[in-house]
């Protein structure tokens, strides 16, 4: 999870952190 977690952090953004914490 390198290339894709980093674009996915710009998603993580709008609050999908909080359902993968």
């Amino acid at each position: 999870m390198g290339g894709i977690g980093r674009r996915m952090k710009q998603q993580v953004r709008r609050g999908k952190k909080r359902e993968r914490k």
